[in-house]
């Protein structure tokens, strides 16, 4: 299922959704974060972004698994290591697209915007410090799983086009 897809692997195809689709998401959370304005905009956009955003990183985790198994015994010295390094970084994303899309979801139900009412007794279970902890919260984790996103790409890259680059 993971393996290839018209000759082409599937690694090689999912990964583009990844670098593309995630970092724009982590975008997206970070501005619905810190922009209450722009929250009735991006509230559901967001976390069906990181909920595909998670589904595309899982099909990239397993589809490169594939790829390196069936690739390993070719690979000797700095391009082993570099592809064992890009494996260790792609599953590290995944925890961390996973997490992003837990708290992009809870965001989303708890998180007031501009023309909502901001007292907070008046929205259950979002009192200003959940609010304020919360959006913080989205911001680091959106902003790590971004940086994981660069890393892990990066990674792969080497992998591919030698260590030197």
């Amino acid at each position: 299922m993971f393996d290839e897809v018209t000759g082409l692997p599937v690694h090689v195809l999912v990964v583009h959704a990844v670098v593309v689709l995630l970092p724009l998401t982590a975008l997206a959370a970070i501005t619905y974060a810190l922009v209450p304005r722009w929250r009735a905009i991006l509230r559901w956009p967001m976390p069906i972004g990181a909920i595909l955003s998670l589904g595309f990183v899982y099909a990239a985790e397993k589809s490169g698994g594939e790829l390196f198994a069936g690739r390993a015994a070719e690979l000797r010295g700095a391009e082993l290591a570099a592809a064992v390094a890009h494996e260790e970084q792609g599953e590290l994303l995944l925890w961390y697209a996973l997490a992003f899309f837990a708290v992009s979801l809870i965001s989303a139900l708890l998180l007031s915007g501009a023309g909502h009412s901001t007292r907070a007794q008046d929205r259950k279970g979002a009192t200003k410090p959940l609010q304020f902890a919360l959006a913080a919260l989205l911001v680091v984790v959106a902003a790590g799983t971004g940086y994981q996103t660069v890393v892990t790409g990066h990674g792969g890259s080497r992998a591919v086009w030698g260590a030197e680059q």
